[in-house]
């Protein structure tokens, strides 16, 4: 798993910071820009875990969240999916 992919790569034709590779659409239904937002916001919160919301020193916030990113990539890589909005 490449860590810049995960870090980097932002789609800035979307409002906030979603990453190229979150996905668009789930279940064969397309998400508008606001709707993966959300789900990526849910997302990051989701698989951050006990780590949500980032809390200390700035390095420890910038780790909890790279971390959550890097695991939301392995599940999606590993085409297990990220969960929808409405199950997370």
């Amino acid at each position: 798993m490449d860590p810049a992919r995960a870090l980097g790569l932002f789609d800035k034709e979307s409002p906030g910071w979603v990453p190229y590779w979150f996905p668009k659409e789930r279940d064969g239904r397309k998400c508008d820009p606001s709707q993966r937002l959300d789900w990526f916001d849910k997302a990051l919160a989701h698989f951050a875990q006990s780590a949500w919301p980032p809390q200390g020193s700035l390095s420890s916030r910038q780790r909890a969240v790279a971390l959550s990113l890097l695991h939301m990539l392995s599940v999606e890589s590993n085409f297990v999916g990220i969960p929808t909005r409405d199950k997370m």
